[in-house]
């Protein structure tokens, strides 16, 4: 299916044009619009994005990476970090290890020292427009690390409605429904409960199919005031 298929049953399933009736070409430029937004929407939740990206570069010993189309990271510019892992170049097999993510800037400023070098054990995105920024901390040193991180990939903007849509076909029900709802809205008409329905249906059939949990862990502080919890059976700390 090409976006310009999926555009014509949307305007005829939100009652915008008949049966018959070919849409002018400002309908189509208006209803592409309105899909792209749609996408990039649904580009920054999870449970809508099939699968996530890895990304990696040898540590240079830089204080910072960019991330971004041509960047030291180059994908399309996140607006955040799903994982992250480091991995070891001075053995073999190499060795990996999970990185911490620091959510927010408040949180990187709060480390004392930024500049120090050492074994990497987290990483901040600064989320900058049009590239973003990774640091990693401590500041892992030259040609010894792999940095790696995992990001969402892009549902990339449509700029040929006659290609076929480049996204797994469980997409075009959620594409065609979510724009009827847009477009009826567009164009002033009231909601239609039942493509709402439908819409919404769709979407958690993506939901469905996108899920992936990763596996709870126990927060560090908790770790170490359970392995000092008291014992009822020895009578001991």
């Amino acid at each position: 299916m090409t976006p310009q298929d999926l555009i014509r049953l949307a305007l005829r399933d939100a009652g915008v044009q008949g049966v018959g009736q070919a849409p002018s070409d400002e309908d189509m430029s208006d209803a592409l619009a309105h899909l792209n937004m749609l996408l990039a929407q649904w580009a920054q939740r999870r449970w809508l994005v099939y699968h996530l990206i890895d990304a990696s570069k040898v540590s240079t010993g830089a204080a910072s990476y960019s991330i971004g189309p041509g960047g030291d990271f180059d994908v399309a510019r996140p607006a955040s970090i799903a994982s992250a892992f480091c991995r070891s170049l001075q053995s073999t097999p190499h060795v990996d290890w999970p990185l911490s993510i620091i959510r927010a800037r408040e949180d990187w400023n709060d480390i004392a020292v930024k500049s120090v070098g050492n074994v990497p054990t987290a990483v901040w995105l600064d989320s900058g427009y049009p590239s973003g920024t990774l640091y990693f901390w401590p500041v892992p040193a030259s040609g010894l690390y792999e940095l790696h991180v995992s990001v969402k990939a892009p549902l990339s903007e449509i700029t040929d409605i006659t290609a076929d849509i480049a996204l797994p076909p469980e997409y075009r029900m959620a594409m065609l429904y979510s724009l009827g709802v847009m477009l009826r809205e567009a164009y002033q008409m009231p909601p239609s409960p039942g493509l709402v329905a439908l819409a919404r249906s769709a979407m958690e059939t993506l939901r469905a199919a996108n899920f992936q949990m990763p596996t709870p862990g126990m927060p560090a502080i908790l770790r170490s005031r359970a392995a000092t919890r008291y014992n009822i059976f020895s009578d001991l700390p």
